[in-house]
C-alpha cells in the first residue's frame, strides 16, 4: 500500500543462572549448596510497528508489543517436611538433661535445617502494549507540529511462590512482646505463656497455610495525550502538551475481606492530568546559540508489586508459642500445614500476628497518584563547526507519593480472651488525608510523631564541552554538581540496599519500609529526617575521547570521577530500623576515579566484506576504592518502648542498650564492598 511501512520483530532471550556466592560479611550458612543454586528465566518479546502517510503533512503510527518473562525450574528444592531456623542458639541450655542426652540437637545462631523452604513454581509477568499516534503539520501564524495519541496496556501476572510445609523459627532464651504481652522466659512464671526455653513462631500454619505468594491477575491501563510544537518567526518555539493516564491496581485475592474491592486503587484519566510547557529561543537565528526552559508535572505508572504486599498477594502470618520443651524436633513434626496439634507440640499457643493483612478497608478514598514537578533551563552554544558548549539547570521536586503506613491493631476475643495483633497498613498519600492524626481528620493516634510528607528535592547543574567527530577524533568533558535531599529516596529505596539483592536498592514500589512504623521517618530526637539521601553525589565528572588511525584501528576511552555516597548509622530496633542521628552524620565514602578503554580494528577483506575485532576493558585503571561500609552498629535489633523513643532515652542510650542486649556489630564502620575489579570483553563482527 502506498505510504504504508510495516515492521515486525521477535526475540527469544532465554536466560539461566547457576551458582551463587555467600554474603561478604560471613554470616551466611556455610553448609548451603551455593554451587547448585539456580533458576531458568524464559523471556520472549515481539513487536509490530506501522506508519501510514497521508499526503505530506499527516502521519498515522502504530506501535505494539508483547513481552513475557518467567522464573522457574528451581534447582534447589525444599525438603519434604518441616524446616527449622535458629534465630538464637540453644547452646545456653547445653547442661539441660535433654541436651546432655541429645547434644546433636544443639546448634549455633542462624543455623537452619534448610535454607530453602519455598518452592518457586512460576513467576510470569506479561504485558501487551498498544499505541496509536497521529502527527499533523500545518502553517498558521507560524509552523505547527501537532501530535496526539492514545495508548492501551494489558498487564498480567501468574505467580506461585510458597512453602509446602511449615517453617519454624526458634528464639531460645528470648522473650517476645509483639502481641502486647510477654511470651517466653520474661513472662510471669504463672502465666500460660511462660516459656522457660524461649518462644517460637510458625509460618505456613493452620491459620494461614500459604507461606509466600500466590495470585493470577490482570489489569487494563489507558492513556492519551495531545501536544503542539509551535515555531514563530523561525527563532522562537513553544511546546505545549498535556497527558492523561487511567490505571488501577487489581485485588490479588478473591477472599472477601472487610472493604473488599476488586480495584482497590483506581485513577481515571482526569485524576492524572500532566501538563508540559517548554520554550526554545534561537538567539541569532543560525542555531549557534539556543536558550531553553521547560516545566512539567509527571505521574508515576504504578507497579503491580504494590498489590503483592497490600492486596492479598503475599501472605505473612505468624503463630506465636511459648517454648516449653527443649525437644524442638517435635514442633510441626507431621509436616502438615493444617495440623494444629503438631504445630503446638512445643508449648502454649499465644496468638497470631498478620504482617500483611490486605488493606482493602484502609485505602484512603481521596488517594491521589504519585507526582513530581520538574523545571529545567539552559543554553547550548556552538563554538565552531565541531565544538559545542552547553549549560543546564534541573530541579525535580516530589509533590506526593503513595505508600503503606503501618500501625499495630490489638484485638482480644471476648469469649476466649485470646489476643491477636495485626500490623495494619494504610494506603495513603503520606502527610495528607488519612495519614494525619485523628485530631487533624486522619486515622492515626495522637501522641506520636505525625506522618510526615514525603520529600525529595534534586537540584543539578551540568556543564559540558564536546567536540564531534572530525579530523579522525572526537572528545568531550562534562561536570555535574548536584544535591539530592529529603526523607524519601523514591520508588527504589536506597535506604534498604540489600533487601532484595545484595548491593541493590529495594524495588518495593509504593510499599517501602519508610512508613511501616510511626518513628521511621524521624531521628532519635524526633526531628524529621532531612539531608543528603543515600544516592546523593555532589560532584560527577566524565571525560571521553577516541581517535581513528588511518590503518583501521580506533582507540577510545571514558574516564569517570564521582563523589562518595553519604554514610549514616542505621540502628536495628523493634523489628525495624531508625536513622537515629539523622542523615549524613558520618561523612562520605571516598571520591572514586576510574576509566574504561576500547579498541576496535577493522580489516577489509574484499569488496563489501569487513571483519572487525574489538576489545573493551572496564576499569583498566584497576580502581579499588571503597564503595560501601557496614553502617549498622548492631546485628539483630534492640527493643525500645514508645516512651523511650519519645523522650529521647533511645537517642542518648542506644549504644549502651546495644551492649546490654549483647547485640554489638563488631564489623561496624568497616568497609563492605570495593569498586569492581577490571574486566575485559573480546568481540568479533563480520559485515557483508
Amino acid at each position: 500500500v502506498s505510504g504504508l511501512r510495516i515492521a515486525a520483530s521477535y526475540l527469544n532471550n532465554f536466560g539461566r543462572n547457576r551458582g551463587d556466592l555467600p554474603d561478604i560479611q560471613g554470616y551466611d550458612n556455610p553448609d548451603y549448596a551455593y554451587g547448585q543454586w539456580g533458576y531458568d528465566y524464559p523471556n520472549w518479546t515481539a513487536a509490530l510497528t506501522a506508519d501510514y502517510s497521508i499526503g505530506n503533512n499527516f502521519l498515522v503510527s502504530y506501535r505494539g508489543g508483547w513481552h513475557l518473562q518467567n522464573q522457574n525450574n528451581q534447582q534447589i528444592r525444599p525438603p519434604d517436611g518441616t524446616t527449622y531456623n535458629f534465630n538464637y542458639s540453644n547452646d545456653r541450655y547445653a547442661d539441660d538433661p535433654f541436651y546432655l542426652e541429645h547434644p546433636e540437637l544443639i546448634h549455633a545462631e542462624d543455623w537452619t535445617s534448610s535454607a530453602t523452604y519455598q518452592e518457586r513454581q512460576k513467576y510470569i509477568q506479561e504485558k501487551i502494549g498498544n499505541n496509536l499516534d497521529f502527527s499533523y503539520y500545518l502553517s498558521f501564524m507560524g509552523e505547527h507540529s501537532l501530535k496526539a495519541g492514545i495508548g492501551y496496556a494489558w498487564l498480567h501476572e501468574d505467580v506461585y511462590i510458597a512453602a509446602t510445609h511449615p517453617r519454624v523459627y526458634l528464639y531460645f532464651g528470648r522473650t517476645n512482646t509483639s502481641l502486647g504481652f510477654p511470651i517466653g522466659p520474661g513472662a510471669d512464671p504463672e502465666s500460660p505463656f511462660y516459656g522457660q526455653y524461649g518462644y517460637y513462631y510458625v509460618r505456613g500454619n493452620y491459620n494461614q497455610p500459604i507461606n509466600g505468594g500466590q495470585w493470577d491477575i490482570h489489569a487494563n491501563n489507558y492513556s492519551a495525550y495531545i501536544q503542539d510544537s509551535w515555531t514563530v518567526g523561525g527563532r522562537l518555539t513553544f511546546n505545549f502538551g498535556i497527558r492523561a493516564e487511567s490505571q488501577y491496581i487489581p485485588a490479588f485475592t478473591n477472599v472477601q475481606y472487610p472493604g473488599y474491592n476488586d480495584k482497590p486503587v483506581k485513577f481515571d484519566l482526569t485524576d492524572a492530568l500532566a501538563p508540559r510547557l517548554g520554550v526554545v529561543y534561537d538567539v541569532f537565528g543560525d542555531s549557534s546559540l539556543k536558550v531553553f526552559g521547560s516545566f512539567g508535572i509527571y505521574y508515576d505508572v504504578m507497579m503491580m508489586y504494590m498489590a503483592e504486599l497490600t492486596y492479598g498477594g503475599y501472605k505473612h502470618l505468624r503463630n506465636f508459642y511459648a517454648l516449653q520443651t527443649p525437644d524442638w524436633t517435635q514442633i510441626a513434626a507431621s509436616g502438615d500445614l493444617l495440623d494444629e496439634d503438631s504445630q503446638g507440640a512445643g508449648g502454649t499457643y499465644a496468638g497470631f500476628l498478620d504482617y500483611l493483612p490486605p488493606s482493602f478497608g484502609r485505602t484512603d478514598p481521596n488517594l491521589k497518584p504519585t507526582a513530581q514537578r520538574e523545571i529545567s533551563f539552559g543554553a547550548d552554544r556552538k563554538l565552531s563547526e565541531d565544538l559545542s558548549l552547553s549549560l543546564r539547570f534541573v530541579n525535580k521536586n516530589l509533590l506526593r507519593t503513595i505508600e503503606d503506613v503501618g500501625a499495630l491493631a490489638i484485638e482480644t476475643d471476648p469469649e476466649t480472651g485470646e489476643t491477636s495483633v495485626t500490623e495494619e497498613f494504610w494506603i495513603v498519600n503520606p502527610g495528607y488525608g488519612w495519614s494525619l492524626p485523628v485530631s487533624e481528620g486522619g486515622k492515626f493516634l495522637d501522641g506520636r510523631w505525625r506522618t510526615p510528607k514525603a520529600e525529595r528535592d534534586y537540584v543539578g547543574v551540568n556543564i559540558a564541552l564536546e567536540k564531534r567527530f572530525s579530523k579522525n577524533w572526537q572528545g568531550g568533558i562534562n561536570y555535574t554538581w548536584s544535591r539530592l535531599t529529603g526523607n524519601y529516596s523514591g520508588l527504589a529505596s536506597t535506604d534498604e540496599v540489600g533487601y532484595d539483592n545484595p548491593g541493590e536498592a529495594r524495588l518495593g514500589t509504593n510499599v517501602q519500609l519508610y512508613y511501616d512504623d510511626w518513628f521511621l521517618m524521624y531521628d532519635g530526637l524526633g526531628r524529621n529526617l532531612d539531608g543528603p539521601l543515600p544516592q546523593d553525589r555532589t560532584h560527577s565528572i566524565k571525560a571521553f575521547g577516541s581517535y581513528a588511525f588511518p590503518f583501521g584501528l580506533t582507540v577510545g576511552f571514558v574516564g569517570y570521577g564521582r563523589s562518595g555516597l553519604p554514610l549514616l548509622p542505621k540502628l536495628y530496633m523493634n523489628n525495624r530500623w531508625m536513622l537515629v542521628n539523622n542523615r549524613g552524620d558520618l561523612g562520605r565514602l571516598p571520591f572514586t576515579f576510574w576509566s574504561d578503554l576500547y579498541l576496535d580494528y577493522m580489516l577489509k577483506i574484499r569488496g563489501r566484506y569487513r571483519v572487525s575485532i574489538n576489545l573493551q576493558i572496564n576499569n583498566f585503571t584497576n580502581t579499588k576504592t571503597i564503595q560501601s561500609k557496614i553502617i549498622s552498629p548492631n546485628l539483630d535489633g534492640i527493643y525500645a518502648d514508645d516512651d523511650e523513643i519519645l523522650d529521647g532515652t533511645l537517642a542518648s542510650n542506644y549504644m549502651q542498650m546495644i551492649a546490654d542486649a549483647d547485640d554489638v556489630n563488631t564489623a561496624y564502620g568497616r568497609w563492605e564492598t570495593r569498586f569492581a575489579p577490571w574486566s575485559a570483553r573480546l568481540g568479533f563482527k563480520f559485515t557483508f
